[in-house]
């Protein structure tokens, strides 16, 4: 049983009590790898899985909510 601390990339806290090797952030769904945990760490620490994959799609989704600037003004 792993337990205490990991802290995301996008600055949330979670806190690990499992017995698998890798934890999902709540936050934004970045999935870490806690084979080597030893108490707190922070991602930079921890290998990761493009901890930025989720972030481009929501600044993707994002942008096309954005009005449209119109260029003839």
């Amino acid at each position: 049983m792993k337990s205490g601390q990991i802290i995301c990339v996008c600055g949330a806290v979670m806190g690990i009590e499992t017995l698998s090797n890798t934890i999902e952030c709540i936050q934004c769904k970045t999935a870490h790898d806690i084979s080597h945990f030893q108490e707190t760490v922070t991602c930079k620490d921890v290998p990761k899985i493009d901890p930025y994959a989720e972030v481009k799609v929501l600044m993707a989704k994002i942008a096309d909510l954005l009005p449209k600037e119109d260029e003839n003004e």
